[in-house]
């Protein structure tokens, strides 16, 4: 990889701009001594009796603390794109027993949009391409930078889209400084409601660079990386085992021929509230009413993406007492999850069934006093988990000039069979997505395209 200099040298120059529109803390945060600051904070919350009535010191004070480590964060990033601009980088990686790749450090793809942002593949090779190719080659820039401003159902509305954003920008030829000057703060402000607002401005910019001949498109298009999350990998799997083809048309496994994208949570979504509905109209109808504005999508996926990890219903009534306190009460977040798990377990009994079936097999193999193997074409999975004792040392602590005890935990030679059982389906699925990655890899290697692949 090497840093992304252009768009760095942009937030840079206008990181007042930046910071003023919400993008990036203030700076002078991440030097703030935080006892200093708590005092100061203290003094002025006595001060304002307005905000006592909404809010206690121990909020703003846990608000304070939250900004401070995401202005330190952010800084700590600049400061290291700016000491290995201009350098080839290479990022460090391990795998796991289940064959998924972590990243090492704070400054990798597998990061938050910020440190995406400033990253590129260092393309080594001077690839030409024709005229119709740059033609189709822009389509899918501008088309993969729509989708980084928010879903969409079909490509051609994405393409659209951002032609139409561009339209303004395009329209200016001028000298790019005296450009940027009058239309920056428009594109700036903007770009801020994207889903990823780093990683679009960065793109849009780079784009704007090539457009004024700045920047050769060849080069934006051979270093800008295009980021594609599965959709919805594990519910894939699931529909791909159970030869389920109405579930793998809604998780995008195959092209239906039409070209839209679909969204398993959001369907998932609409056929939750209408079960709810149907159970509690007669005994609490003012919770029916508020479902539609309540029930998000995102909170569907809260419920729904973790089942595969053996959540239960106790969890998600905890879950959903943080994320809906403003509009529910915690008696009826835990009947919400109790109903959110009956759905599941009556709309979705084949899938439910699936991931009690593998775990049986896990728990048979633990009760057999035999750890749990599944294999791949490139490698094989031995999931042995033991009890963990817990044993408590005396050590002298040299600084305090005392003994204390500390507890140590390790493992002992007795299989843990609830882990087992509850393990064998989430490990048995991330196995089985790591060999589809290894597979994409090893295919798009032979073609000599950079990859990289987060898990």
């Amino acid at each position: 990889f090497k840093i992304n200099s252009n768009f760095l040298n942009f937030i840079l120059e206008n990181r007042e701009l930046l910071e003023e529109c919400g993008y990036l803390m203030p700076e002078f945060l991440s030097k703030v001594i935080l006892a200093h600051a708590s005092r100061k904070l203290r003094s002025h919350f006595e001060k304002n009796k307005d905000i006592q009535t909404i809010y206690k010191f121990s909020d703003v004070y846990a608000l304070l603390i939250k900004n401070m480590q995401r202005a330190r964060y952010e800084c700590t990033i600049l400061d290291l794109a700016k000491a290995y601009s201009g350098y080839s980088l290479y990022f460090p990686a391990f795998i796991d027993f289940r064959g998924r790749i972590y990243r090492s450090g704070i400054f990798h793809f597998h990061e938050r949009d910020l440190a995406r942002s400033i990253l590129l593949i260092d393309c080594k090779d001077n690839i030409e391409y024709s005229s119709p190719d740059i033609n189709n080659y822009i389509k899918m820039y501008l088309t993969a930078t729509a989708f980084l401003y928010q879903s969409y159902k079909y490509e051609e509305d994405a393409l659209n889209d951002i032609k139409n954003k561009l339209i303004p920008y395009l329209e200016c030829k001028e000298n790019l400084k005296t450009y940027f000057k009058t239309y920056l703060k428009t594109l700036v402000i903007e770009s801020r409601m994207a889903k990823r607002p780093f990683q679009y401005l960065s793109n849009i910019y780079l784009f704007l660079l090539s457009v004024s001949d700045l920047m050769s498109f060849v080069d934006l298009y051979n270093c800008v990386p295009v980021t594609q999350d599965a959709s919805a990998s594990a519910y894939q799997l699931m529909a791909y085992f159970l030869l389920d083809k109405n579930f793998a048309k809604l998780t995008n496994l195959f092209d239906t021929g039409s070209g839209e994208i679909f969204d398993i949570y959001s369907h998932m979504r609409i056929e939750l509230i209408s079960f709810i509905k149907d159970s509690l109209s007669e005994e609490n109808p003012e919770l029916c009413a508020i479902l539609d504005r309540v029930l998000t999508r995102s909170i569907v996926k809260q419920i729904y993406m973790p089942i595969i990890y053996g959540k239960t219903a106790n969890s998600t009534t905890k879950d959903l007492i943080v994320s809906l306190c403003q509009d529910l009460l915690p008696k009826e977040c835990t009947i919400l999850s109790v109903l959110c798990f009956k759905f599941w377990q009556e709309k979705y009994s084949f899938m439910y069934s699936f991931i009690q079936l593998i775990s049986l097999v896990g728990r048979v193999c633990s009760y057999l006093d035999r750890p749990v193997l599944y294999s791949t074409e490139y490698f094989s999975t031995s999931q042995d988990y033991k009890k963990m004792e817990k044993h408590s040392v005396r050590v002298f602590n040299s600084y305090l000039k005392k003994a204390h005890n500390v507890t140590l935990s390790f493992p002992s030679k007795e299989r843990d069979k609830r882990k087992s059982g509850v393990s064998t389906f989430v490990n048995f699925i991330h196995q089985k997505d790591a060999q589809i990655a290894m597979s994409i890899a090893f295919y798009e290697n032979s073609y000599n395209i950079p990859l990289y692949t987060v898990h």
